[in-house]
């Protein structure tokens, strides 16, 4: 394997992986069995923030992978944030089909949320150095 294709797969594999626990989790019809049961799965709250979280991480991932040379840009920043908003679009989409599940625009908001904070995180930590 070419050093090439190496680095492709060292900033694009994590970006996959992470993409399809997110597919994973929406694949299930009731995400909350995995908390423990002191916490409800009426808890919205939470999964806002699950939302967020998932989506801030795929932000970070999806900058990690874009970035090169160190050098952020808006261009390399408007694409993370497409394409972020892209597959969580394609993710609600999938969760139409699931019982249980369905489209929810709030939901969507709260994922393009995520993708534009880890976006800013990305950048915050990246140009700390």
């Amino acid at each position: 394997m070419s050093s090439r294709s190496i680095s492709f797969l060292r900033r694009w594999l994590p970006v996959l992986l992470w993409a399809g626990i997110i597919l994973g989790v929406s694949s299930i019809s009731d995400p909350f069995v995995v908390v423990p049961d002191a916490v409800t799965t009426q808890d919205e709250t939470l999964g806002r923030f699950a939302h967020v979280a998932e989506y801030a991480i795929l932000g970070v991932l999806l900058m990690r992978a874009l970035v090169q040379k160190g050098r952020i840009s808006l261009k390399l920043a408007s694409a993370a944030a497409i394409g972020g908003f892209a597959f969580g679009l394609l993710d609600e989409l999938f969760q139409s089909s699931v019982p249980e599940r369905a489209f929810q625009l709030l939901d969507l908001g709260l994922d393009l949320s995520g993708i534009l904070l880890g976006i800013l995180v990305f950048a915050a930590v990246k140009s700390r150095g």
